[in-house]
Formats: C-alpha cells, structure tokens, sequence
C-alpha cells in the first residue's frame, strides 16, 4: 500500500486518498501459467447521469466486467469506521 493510500472496502485491487481512486500493481498468472505484471493506475471519476454525482468504476479481478460504484458510498465504507472510532 502506498502511503497515505487505504484499500477501498469490499474491492481488494484498489486504494483511495480519499479524493482519487488508483488500481493496485499485481502479478497475474494465466491459466497456461504465463505471468505478467499489471501495472496500478490512477483512475477517472466519472459522473452518474440522472443524479449527477461522481462514479468509478471498479472490477472484481475478471476482464471487461466492472461495476460502476457511487464514490461518496465507497469513502464512507473504506473510511466511515475510522471516523467513528475518532469521534
């Protein structure tokens, strides 16, 4: 994890700062055993149509499937128990 970085909860290849959202490095093996490297990036914030607040989307490790997730839910379950045990 980089510093200042926390993992976002219930997405285990990605971390927050709390204003941008980043894809972790990692080391994927495919199934003929081939390894490479994935290389983290920073991720674009998008905006929901209807509502106008800020999405991004993330994937569960399967390529090309992802799922568009509101960014305020995403900051107040990575960080929500941190601010409570603040309080």
């Amino acid at each position: 994890m980089t510093e200042g970085r926390h993992p976002v909860a219930g997405h285990p290849f990605y971390e927050t700062d709390g204003a941008d959202f980043y894809g972790i490095d990692r080391v994927i093996t495919k199934s003929n055993g081939v390894t490479y490297t994935c290389r983290g990036r920073k991720l674009k914030i998008s905006t929901h149509y209807p509502s106008g607040k800020p999405v991004v989307k993330l994937s569960n490790g399967r390529a090309g499937r992802g799922r568009w997730c509101f960014v305020h839910l995403l900051l107040a379950a990575t960080f929500g128990e941190q601010a409570e045990d603040a309080a």
